[in-house]
C-alpha cells in the first residue's frame, strides 16, 4: 500500500491519502461482506416523498431509506402471517359450507322421498274417464306455465 503525503494549510499536521491497494489487500477487505445487498431505485411523488419524510422523524427513524428498508420488512414479514392465516380461516369456511350444503342435499333427497311415498300411498288411482279427464288438465297447466315462462 502506497501512502501519499497530502498539503496542509498549516504545515504542521500531515495528511495520508491511500492511492494503491494491493490486490491481497482488496480482496481481503471485499470477502468481509458476508451477504449482497441489492439496491433499488425508486420514485416517489412529491406527496408520497413528503409523508415518508415526515414519518421518518416521528418514527424516529436515521433516515428516510432506513424507514422505507424497515417498512417493506414488516409488510413482507405480516403480509405472509396474515396470508397463512386467512388462508386457513378461509379453507375452514368453505369446508364448513360444503358439510352444510351436502347436508341440506341429503336432508332434501329424503324429504322427496317420504313427499312421494305419501302421495303415491294415500292418492288412489283415478279410473278411465276420470283419468282422462285429468291428463287433459294436466296439459292444460302445463302448457300455461310454458306460456307464462316465455
Amino acid at each position: 500500500m502506497h501512502l501519499v503525503p497530502s498539503a496542509s494549510h498549516l504545515g504542521c499536521t500531515v495528511d495520508f491519502a491511500i492511492v494503491f491497494v494491493p490486490n491481497l489487500l482488496r480482496r481481503f477487505l471485499t470477502s468481509e461482506r458476508r451477504f449482497h445487498i441489492a439496491q433499488r431505485a425508486i420514485r416517489f411523488s412529491e406527496k408520497t416523498d413528503n409523508q415518508i419524510q415526515e414519518d421518518t422523524r416521528k418514527l424516529g427513524f436515521s433516515s428516510p431509506t432506513a424507514f422505507i428498508r424497515h417498512s417493506v420488512e414488516q409488510e413482507l414479514s405480516g403480509r405472509s402471517e396474515e396470508l397463512v392465516g386467512a388462508e386457513e380461516r378461509l379453507v375452514a369456511s368453505i369446508e364448513r359450507v360444503r358439510q352444510e350444503v351436502f347436508r341440506l342435499g341429503r336432508t332434501q333427497q329424503a324429504l322427496f322421498a317420504s313427499l312421494a311415498k305419501v302421495v303415491l300411498t294415500c292418492v288412489p288411482e283415478s279410473g278411465g274417464e276420470a283419468m282422462e279427464a285429468a291428463v287433459a288438465r294436466a296439459r292444460g297447466r302445463h302448457a300455461r306455465l310454458l306460456m307464462s315462462a316465455l
